[in-house]
């Protein structure tokens, strides 16, 4: 079902509102029937509740799309957050969209390469085989015969990405903490102004393309004539998403292995050349039928000064280790509590141990099973959450928390995938 976007900013903030009413009719019946029920039976109807909410959440953000979407995007797989029913519903928000009417992006690829897409290239599927936050992607063959997948941005992304956040923060509010949410919201606002500038997504994955591809791992190759400021075409990947190949009931083998890689690919980035692939939702890895990984969508890629990167590792290795006196060091060295290790000391036993101990749990046998641990990374939550609230954590640098959030989103794609993995790699 093809669907025109709003992009107005009176149009997106009607579809918001029409969202946040239906929530709050959801809420106000809930509670006209509290008088009426037993507390087993209003706990029933409470879940029922929370499911319809989050599916109605998920509904009005998938219709604005855009920064809104990407944000939903990141909050589902954002440490402790939201609440499970809603984390889960918007989960869905990394593969499944309803794509553009075609004339618009007819009208799009016009506007910027001047000649429409049946010109620009020797075949051009007009309906989108896949649809995600800020953009689509359409297959395509090249001049030269090249299998080709073009993405294309929603028109009115770049405008629309300080009013969403406000629109997006008005609709979950009430189901977050709202400190942390602003801290969130922050730090992700600044990660969409690079997102959505494919000339600097494309200048990314072909530094992947030519430096990050391991055994295991491939990254597309790009096609500079072919993509501009809003139109990124790349080498077509084949393989499946992560539900659809959990479809196709892979072994415990197959799962752990492409669990293992994309592990490798993440802390070997950041170890050796010291640039991240940010952005971990399951759309952004395909399961291929030779057992490799084909990582895509590099929107969202942080680059790490070398010495900052030794940082990093050298406080995950304190933590792997429990060696406290480095770790106390090692988040001085970051930055938190602006550096003063009497009070990191002060505040570690308190506020930093449990967190540390969590995170040492995986690295303390040979693999650790994510299917058998599955309520690992929820436990892990509320203990994030109440660290990231600290006001001792407001000087701390931004990086490695970039750098955990990738790893902890991807706990949660290991749990998915029920996979065993060997967390104590060479790297760590």
């Amino acid at each position: 079902m093809d669907r025109s976007m709003p992009v107005g900013k009176a149009a997106r903030a009607a579809v918001a509102g029409v969202t946040a009413a239906k929530i709050g009719a959801k809420k106000l019946s809930l509670l006209s029937k509290r008088p009426f029920l037993t507390r087993e039976s209003f706990e029933e109807r409470r879940a029922e509740s929370d499911d319809e909410i989050a599916a109605t959440l998920f509904r009005g953000l998938s219709t604005l799309r855009g920064s809104a979407l990407k944000l939903a995007q990141a909050m589902s797989l954002e440490f402790g957050l939201l609440p499970d029913a809603y984390r889960k519903e918007l989960y869905k928000s990394n593969h499944q969209v309803t794509p553009l009417n075609r004339g618009v992006v007819r009208r799009l690829i016009i506007s910027e390469f001047g000649r429409p897409p049946e010109e620009l290239f020797e075949a051009f599927e007009t309906t989108a085989f896949a649809a995600a936050s800020l953009g689509q992607v359409h297959r395509a063959r090249g001049r030269g015969g090249e299998a080709m997948a073009v993405k294309v941005q929603y028109p009115g992304i770049g405008r629309a990405i300080s009013n969403d956040l406000q629109l997006v923060k008005q609709l979950v509010l009430p189901f977050v903490q709202a400190e942390y949410f602003t801290k969130a919201a922050a730090e992700i606002e600044q990660r969409l102004a690079d997102e959505i500038d494919y000339d600097l997504e494309r200048r990314r994955t072909e530094w992947f393309h030519e430096h990050g591809q391991m055994d295991g791992v491939v990254v597309p190759r790009t096609f500079a004539e072919y993509s501009s400021a809003h139109v990124l075409t790349t080498e077509l990947m084949d393989g499946l998403h992560l539900e659809q190949w959990l479809a196709t009931s892979p072994s415990q083998q197959r799962r752990d292995r492409a669990a293992q890689r994309i592990y490798d690919f993440c802390t070997r980035s950041l170890a050796e050349l010291h640039t991240v692939h940010a952005d971990p939702n399951p759309g952004n890895y395909l399961f291929r039928d030779d057992g490799t990984i084909a990582v895509i969508d590099f929107g969202s890629a942080k680059t790490f000064d070398p010495d900052m990167g030794r940082r990093v590792l050298a406080h995950r290795r304190a933590i792997v280790h429990g060696d406290i006196t480095q770790i106390i060091a090692s988040y001085a060295a970051l930055g938190a509590a602006e550096g003063d290790h009497r009070r990191v000391e002060e505040l570690y036993r308190t506020a930093f141990a449990p967190l540390d101990a969590w995170a040492r749990l995986p690295f303390q046998g040979e693999t650790f099973d994510f299917g058998k641990h599955a309520d690992y990374r929820a436990r892990g939550a509320a203990l994030y959450r109440d660290i990231m609230t600290h006001s001792a954590m407001n000087s701390y640098t931004a990086e490695p928390l970039l750098f955990y959030r990738t790893i902890y989103g991807l706990y949660q794609l290991f749990t998915r995938l029920r996979a065993r993995v060997h967390m104590k790699n060479q790297w760590t």
